[in-house]
């Protein structure tokens, strides 16, 4: 079955860039969602060349491909667009004959990442965790609701650079969002 192009939720909607924040809808990226048994984990430690984070609120990064904590037994890894079979296809059969799942979610939600010096102000605006450096230092991730809208959050290693991981249904409402709590912060 061929597959279908992934369409921009966001095309189209004003652009948010300023001195203060400004956000941009990443290129695309492959998803893969990953249960994993800790037998699992140490063999996908193995088969990806680096660490599984196993701290809670915690990332890895490495060439190109990121990995967030979800949960005791679960990961979102995002990669580069068009390696997310290759990598699903490795992990499984590195991972053969344990409790697991590797499921491809890259249609499922959009990367919207934020940069700034106002970044942590505009996302603290409507997402009601402590956004803080101490609170949320870089690599942190979390599950949380920005403006009532469910997103994945996280901090790259860089300590600037937010990446908003929000359902495609709710993508537009989020920038929307991100444009009004921005406008302020970029009119300085």
């Amino acid at each position: 079955m061929a597959e279908l192009p992934r369409t921009s939720p966001t095309a189209g909607l004003p652009g948010i860039a300023g001195a203060g924040v400004t956000v941009v809808e990443t290129p695309d990226f492959d998803k893969l969602l990953l249960r994993l048994s800790e037998a699992a984990l140490l063999r996908a430690n193995h088969a990806l060349g680096f660490p599984v984070p196993t701290a809670p609120l915690s990332s890895s990064e490495a060439a190109g491909a990121v990995l967030l904590w979800l949960g005791p037994d679960e990961w979102l890894m995002t990669l580069p667009a068009g390696m997310g079979a290759q990598a699903a296809e490795r992990l499984d059969h590195a991972l053969d004959g344990t409790h697991r799942a590797v499921v491809d979610v890259s249609h499922r939600s959009v990367i919207l990442r934020l940069r700034g010096h106002g970044a942590r102000d505009a996302l603290a605006a409507g997402c009601p965790i402590d956004l803080h450096p101490t609170a949320f230092p870089p690599g942190a991730v979390t599950r949380t609701v920005l403006a009532k809208a469910g997103i994945v959050l996280h901090l790259h290693a860089d300590g600037e650079t937010f990446d908003l991981h929000v359902d495609r249904s709710f993508a537009d409402y989020v920038w929307r969002f991100l444009a009004n709590a921005a406008r302020e912060l970029n009119a300085a």
